[in-house]
């Protein structure tokens, strides 16, 4: 069985093309790769494309790149609560939302990208703690039933998702 499938029946459809860019099984081996992956995207963007946007209404790479950052929080957070067992239903979020409250606000893209560095390093840790039985409790996000392994997996493929666009849309 692909992994996709493996984790499929442990998140809601919307995530499943994120799961699908995922091919490491293990989640802190793959967490590494794609922040290694992310890490020569950044070194490859001039400091002219920072703050372009490939059309009118679409996020600057700053803005995409401070997107994933805030989305690895609020996926780790939930993954921490599951992992600690807490049946808390917990409440989804507005991506969009969050980006709309940082428009012109400057941040240093030096800034983000230590800042992207140290998320995800949080987020390796994290999950090099977990055991199995805590990646498998099931709670409820936004509605629905998920684990906290599927959040690895979640955090690692809208990682990947995002490097693709800025690859195919902004370069």
């Amino acid at each position: 069985m692909m992994l996709a499938e493996q984790i499929y029946h442990e998140t809601p459809p919307y995530f499943h093309a994120y799961i699908d860019l995922v091919s490491m099984p293990d989640i802190v081996t793959g967490l590494q790769f794609s922040m290694d992956e992310t890490m020569m995207l950044v070194d490859k963007i001039p400091s002219s494309k920072r703050n372009y946007a490939y059309a009118p209404g679409k996020w600057t790479i700053a803005e995409v790149l401070r997107h994933i950052i805030d989305c690895e929080r609020i996926f780790a957070c939930r993954a921490l609560r599951l992992s600690r067992m807490d049946s808390t239903p917990l409440p989804g979020f507005d991506q969009d939302l969050y980006t709309d409250n940082l428009k012109n606000k400057t941040v240093d893209f030096t800034t983000l990208v230590e800042e992207y560095k140290l998320v995800r390093l949080s987020s390796v840790l994290l999950y090099k703690q977990m055991d199995e039985e805590m990646l498998q409790f099931e709670g409820t996000v936004n509605g629905s039933p998920v684990t906290a392994r599927a959040y690895g997996y979640i955090i690692n493929g809208h990682n990947l998702h995002h490097n693709n666009i800025i690859l195919n849309r902004y370069l």
